[in-house]
């Protein structure tokens, strides 16, 4: 039997040589490591999101970017972004959408080891209005700050509220300036609408979230409570009690201008903190108007944005026949914004006393 005796040189060699190899182990290349950011900018067909890619794993990252989908997990192989190498912090535009639509997105990051991705987010895309606020000859005063001297008055709230004969339905009320409005989104719900009715010419009355046809179960969901009722046009048109009305697009504009124009109105209006809404913006509701995200019935069909955006109709047309006029808030800006939207959709209303 032959017994190999080492000495103490060679053992120190083998040693080392097994020490570099398990630090050779360890510093292997691996895939990058990445995370998904902010899903900031979101409109209609549009979003933008960042991403970081915090270790390239041994191996220049190549490729860098976000992914997605309206399916959960996307990949690569989905709809994605290019934004260059390397580490560090990136963000990618979203382009191609379709509003009103969830989508799921990842950042992504590949080496020669792989593609790597962060963690998975969500969002909606918001429903497809032109905003028509650049051409607003009578809201161009976004930066004057000056004519708010007068506003110290502006929460003058009627404690009495109104009673709707029709309902016994109380809501209440609050003066801006000149004019009287309902402090709450109106709720006068004669009938529901089978969710498969879609008019731009008779009236549509929808509870967010519900898809049957009861009344009494409709006003005993949460969102009846507490977002009153999504109308159509034509329902709008006809649903505020005796004494009230729908405002038109001006009576809009006034109530913009007196609280310091769109740019600052917004959170004026809007209630504060994050009860109903998805994000604070620093709203103050200073106005009393106290403004809920109700969100909407979108024309084909379904229910969106709640808690995201509110939306309230005007009695004015726009220029073509199927689209009238509206003002809208968004969880994440103080700004109130102009549009039109079709007549079939389903909104919130806000009455002013005649």
């Amino acid at each position: 039997m032959n017994v190999e005796i080492l000495d103490l040189a060679t053992l120190n060699y083998e040693k080392s040589n097994l020490i570099g190899y398990e630090w050779l182990i360890a510093q292997s290349p691996t895939k990058p490591k990445v995370t998904t950011g902010e899903i900031t900018n979101i409109q209609s067909k549009t979003a933008s999101c960042s991403g970081e890619v915090t270790a390239e794993g041994g191996k220049t990252v190549t490729a860098r970017g976000i992914c997605w989908n309206t399916s959960q997990n996307p990949t690569i192989a989905n709809s994605k972004t290019s934004n260059g190498t390397g580490a560090g912090i990136f963000t990618g535009d979203l382009t191609g959408l379709e509003p009103n639509t969830s989508y799921y997105v990842r950042a992504y990051a590949t080496n020669s080891e792989g593609t790597a991705y962060g963690e998975q987010k969500a969002f909606t895309t918001r429903l497809d209005y032109e905003d028509d606020e650049d051409d607003e000859d009578d809201e161009d005063d976004e930066d004057d700050e000056d004519d708010e001297d007068d506003e110290d008055d502006e929460d003058d709230e009627d404690d009495d509220g109104i009673i709707d004969s029709r309902d016994g339905n109380v809501y209440k009320t609050v003066t801006i300036g000149d004019q009287i409005w309902m402090a709450e989104n109106l709720a006068y719900l004669p009938e529901v609408s089978p969710v498969t009715i879609r008019s731009s010419d008779n009236p549509n009355y929808h509870v967010y979230d519900y898809v049957g046809t009861d009344v009494d179960v409709a006003k005993s969901t949460y969102m009846y409570t507490t977002y009153g009722v999504l109308y159509n046009w034509p329902a709008a048109r006809r649903a505020c009690p005796e004494g009230w009305h729908l405002p038109s697009d001006a009576e809009w504009t006034t109530l913009v201008d007196y609280l310091g124009g769109k740019v600052n109105a917004g959170n004026k209006l809007k209630e504060a903190a994050t009860t109903h809404w998805s994000e604070d913006t620093g709203a103050t509701n200073e106005s009393g108007f106290t403004a809920l995200p109700g969100g909407v019935r979108v024309s084909g069909g379904g229910f969106g944005q709640n808690g995201h955006y509110g939306y309230w109709w005007s009695s004015t047309e726009h220029t073509t026949s199927d689209e009238a006029r509206l003002r809208y808030l968004v969880y994440s800006d103080s700004t109130v914004h102009r549009d039109h939207g079709v007549k079939r959709n389903g909104i919130s209303v806000r009455c002013v006393k005649d």
